[in-house]
């Protein structure tokens, strides 16, 4: 595997690095991986997890780009004027197209995003038939009755009600508890994002599958809202659009993957999933 950063996009104002992989396993119709930030997190990922995350797809024969959008991390601002955050990104994430194009000649490309990285991926992924594939990782859920059938397991969760008890109590902590409590323990929202309406969800999902693009959707369930696997086919209720979707959960996992062993999982079943979907039997070296 080779690794090198590189400046792209109008005046070379966005940073990444480019993962390419050993000229012996490069793949001949493989997509490129595009991985961008993660709220204000540069392009490694949180806890790293796209650095990793590259390398092994690397090693798969993908040649991967992570890298910061606009004012993040170490690209510049400016550039694309955009309405908001998402079309800025999207933005970013076509210059990041054109630029493994131009280097390499791929043309079709895989996103995978995290959190509010699904935003832009999800508005790009509508519109541009370059997007094959999408990784939706804790991106969009949508309560379903299911959902609600397994929420009174919240009351019974000894962990959900220690972290209750020391919100609010926090007189009984330590006072290095106490402080850390005061300075993270406000209800207000640090960041607020507008989801996609499930109607629209529905339309979209229902177009982009019709178009033969590929979907895999991780969630973790320790911390979230979504309770159980099959929760996002059962909102979307449309079996032909179900069937055609990938979903795991990682039951123990928290938001963010913290432990090791939770992001290695969710790496091998990347890799695992963009194998079995977008290399085929005959695929040779580029």
């Amino acid at each position: 595997m080779r690794e090198q950063a590189l400046r792209f996009g109008s005046s070379s104002r966005l940073v990444g690095i480019l993962s390419e992989p050993d000229p012996n396993l490069k793949l001949a119709s493989g997509p490129g991986v595009l991985m961008w930030n993660v709220g204000i997190h540069h392009h490694i990922g949180p806890n790293r997890i796209f650095v990793d995350l590259a390398r092994a797809m690397a090693g798969c024969g993908f040649t991967c780009l992570r890298f910061d959008v606009s004012g993040l991390g170490d690209s510049e601002a400016g550039g694309i004027e955009a309405a908001s955050d998402k079309e800025r990104a999207a933005g970013d994430i076509r210059a990041a197209m054109q630029v493994i194009t131009e280097r390499t000649r791929i043309a079709q490309f895989l996103l995978i995003a995290f959190c509010s990285g699904t935003d832009a991926a999800h508005a790009l992924t509508t519109s541009d038939p370059r997007v094959v594939g999408v990784v939706y990782i804790e991106g969009y859920n949508y309560k379903t009755p299911g959902f609600y059938a397994r929420y009174l397991k919240r009351y019974i969760d000894a962990a959900r009600w220690e972290r209750l008890l020391k919100f609010r109590f926090p007189q009984f902590l330590p006072p290095e508890m106490r402080e850390l409590v005061a300075t993270t323990g406000s209800s207000a929202p640090v960041f607020a994002r507008e989801y996609v309406g499930l109607e629209q969800f529905r339309q979209d999902m229902r177009s982009m599958v019709s178009r033969g693009t590929k979907f895999l959707f991780l969630y973790a369930g320790r911390d979230g809202t979504y309770a159980y696997r099959a929760q996002l086919q059962d909102a979307i209720a449309d079996l032909e659009v179900s069937h055609a979707l990938d979903v795991e959960r990682y039951s123990e996992a928290d938001h963010m993957f913290f432990l090791e062993e939770d992001r290695d999982k969710v790496i091998s079943d990347i890799s695992r999933w963009a194998n079995r979907r977008f290399v085929s039997a005959n695929d040779s070296v580029r």
